[in-house]
Parts: structure tokens; C-alpha cells; sequence
């Protein structure tokens, strides 16, 4: 059996991923482009073309023009290839705009993983990327148009930035339980860590993700200050990052709540922002707002 025939088989038997077929003819993308993809299915009810690369390398240019040629004709892409298609930041900014889902092939092909979106993909991984490419990744969630699309390119900027910071570890995105959902769950490494965010002894911390016109406002911040006491041990700290910043009640409610064990730090997509620009480690400049919040 042939590496290709090995993945696919193994890809298929993934739960996410529905009705895998293999192309019998080349599918016409645009008026001059037509591509024979390595497999078919649906992931999330959405059409998805399968894309193998299994050779170490980043992708070639052939294979990125088949991508995005599909990617603007409405159809999900799904690349299976090895960590080192990473290496290529501009490739790599490439397809986080065009939003393409990933599996990676672990230290052998039974360790397929999951598929999910390429920039979720990456901070799991803790892979460094460029500022060029965090600045590129929150002006797609700026741009994004529909609101769903706005929540989710604003979740995967996030997932990003916060994976560049030494201690964190993204565990999960759009976490779900019984009554809630949360939207970026962050594991605090277990170390010997002299940063702010260790001294509240509890592994987790709770990031809200709102990517909307108005500010956000007192409800939202109540309402995760709510999901964070329901978690009795596991967190003390969540983090509230809004796209056009936060009233004057949210801001209070914060104020009030200095009192609790409990924590939200709120943060602005423009202060992110003027952090990624400036030549200075990402770790420090979050230290010293969520230390002067914490003082506040």
C-alpha cells in the first residue's frame, strides 16, 4: 500500500471527516483550472477537497494556485502534510487568509490528526510566527463581513498571539460543555514562571473573543466572571479582548469585582495591535498590562 492509500485510509476513519471518496476525474475549479484532488468528503457539512502532501516540504506553487482557485469557487480545502509546510511564513500567510483546514502527520501516519483551521492549527503547535503574519491575521478578522466568519477570524487571531507567549499552551478553541461555551481555554505551563499570571496558582485561564461594531458591554463581562466561579479550582484569571473596546459598566464591573478571587482582564484588539508593532517581547508588554490591571 502506497503512503498516499495509508493516509487516506486512516483519514477517513476520522470522526469529523464524512463520506471520504476518491476523485475518479479532475474537478473544474475556474475556466483554466482543473485539479484531481488526492480525496473528497464533507467536514462540518461543508464540501471538502483533500489535499496530500507527504513530502516534507512546503508546498509547491502548482498545488497553492489549485488551492486557491478551489478556495474562491466556495470550497473547503483540507491539506494532510508534515509541520515543515510551516517554514515558509509568506505560504503560510497565504493559506491562514484563505483559511484552510489541516492535519498534520504526527511521528507516523496512525498519528493523523484532526482537521482544523491552519491558524487554530498553529498556536496548538507553538510554533513561532512572524508579527507580519499576527498583524495579517487581525486585519482578516477586521475585514471579515458576516458575523460568524468575524467570531471565528477573530478566535484564530487570538489563538495566535496568545501562543506566542512563552507560558501558554492553547488547549482548545470554541470549547464546548453542557451549558456554556467557552471561547479560548489557555493551560498555564507548569514551571517556575516569575510572571504575573502564576501567582494565581490555578492551571487555566478563560479568554472571551468579541469581534464586534458596538463596545462590549457590563452582561458579557458578568457572564464569564460567571463561568470562571462555576470552575471552583481550575481558573482564577480569564482574559476579555473586544474589537472596539468595552463601556464604562463593563469597565466597573471589573473594579467591583476586585475584591474576588476571581480576575477578567480586559484587553483591546489596539492595544494587541500597537504590542505586535513594537520591538519588544510580546511576554513582557502582556505582563505589564495585566500587572497594571490587577493593581487598578
Amino acid at each position: 500500500m502506497s503512503q498516499n492509500n495509508e493516509i487516506t485510509n486512516v483519514l477517513s476513519k476520522l470522526e469529523s471527516v464524512k463520506t471520504f471518496q476518491i476523485p475518479q476525474k479532475a474537478i473544474k475549479l475556474s475556466a483554466d483550472i482543473s485539479w484531481m484532488p488526492d480525496g473528497k468528503c464533507k467536514i462540518n457539512g461543508k464540501k471538502t477537497l483533500v489535499c496530500i502532501h507527504s513530502v516534507n516540504d512546503e508546498l509547491p506553487i502548482f498545488l497553492m494556485k489549485r488551492i486557491e482557485a478551489a478556495v474562491n469557487a466556495g470550497i473547503q480545502i483540507l491539506i494532510v502534510s508534515g509541520y515543515k509546510i510551516l517554514k515558509n511564513q509568506n505560504q503560510l500567510s497565504k493559506l491562514v487568509e484563505l483559511n484552510v483546514l489541516v492535519s498534520f502527520i504526527g511521528i507516523n501516519i496512525e498519528s493523523i490528526e484532526k482537521p482544523e483551521f491552519i491558524a487554530t492549527a498553529i498556536s496548538k503547535s507553538k510554533i513561532k510566527v512572524s508579527r507580519q503574519l499576527l498583524s495579517h491575521t487581525l486585519t482578516l478578522s477586521r475585514e471579515a463581513v458576516k458575523v460568524a466568519e468575524k467570531g471565528k477570524r477573530f478566535e484564530q487571531f487570538l489563538c495566535l498571539f496568545f501562543s506566542q507567549i512563552e507560558d501558554f499552551f492553547i488547549i482548545s478553541s470554541n470549547y464546548r460543555t453542557k451549558t456554556e461555551e467557552i471561547d479560548i481555554v489557555i493551560q498555564i505551563k507548569e514551571s517556575n514562571s516569575s510572571r504575573c499570571w502564576a501567582r494565581f496558582e490555578a492551571p487555566y485561564i478563560l479568554v472571551e473573543a468579541k469581534n464586534q461594531v458596538e463596545k462590549v458591554g457590563q452582561g458579557i463581562i458578568s457572564k464569564q466572571l460567571g463561568i470562571m466561579i462555576g470552575k471552583a479550582i481550575a481558573t482564577k484569571l480569564g482574559i476579555s479582548v473586544s474589537m472596539n473596546g468595552f463601556t464604562t459598566n463593563a469597565i466597573n464591573q471589573t473594579f467591583r469585582n476586585n475584591d474576588s478571587k476571581k480576575k477578567v482582564i480586559l484587553i483591546t484588539a489596539k492595544e494587541i495591535e500597537h504590542w505586535i508593532l513594537q520591538n519588544k517581547p510580546l511576554d513582557d508588554q502582556l505582563e505589564a498590562h495585566v500587572s497594571k490591571s490587577l493593581l487598578e
